[in-house]
């Protein structure tokens, strides 16, 4: 990788996007795998919530975080990787909080 695009990609907060869009990415897949054409998106997370499955699936969802963390330690990319690691702690932050909320 060219060393200036590395300089410029190597930012905390590139890391953090990155970090909490794939989880969603991942759930969006999951919806149009499932292939239900009764639901939309928002209505299949609805029922997610409803069956009690959203937020396991949610956790499990933070797990594909680990291929551009893994990838960005072999490109010594520590700052991206920072925003990485923030965006999984507010994501268990927001699992524990949905899960005190809902109990």
């Amino acid at each position: 990788m060219d060393k200036l695009v590395k300089q410029r990609l190597n930012k905390p907060a590139y890391g953090l996007i990155l970090g909490l869009i794939l989880p969603f990415l991942v759930v969006v897949v999951m919806y149009f795998i499932q292939d239900n054409k009764d639901f939309t998106l928002i209505n299949y997370i609805k029922y997610l919530t409803q069956m009690g499955t959203f937020l396991p699936m949610l956790s499990l969802t933070t797990l594909i975080n680990l291929i551009p963390f893994y990838l960005f330690k072999r490109l010594e990319m520590w700052y991206l990787n920072k925003g990485i690691v923030f965006s999984i702690f507010l994501y268990v932050l927001l699992v524990v909080f949905l899960k005190f909320v809902n109990n």
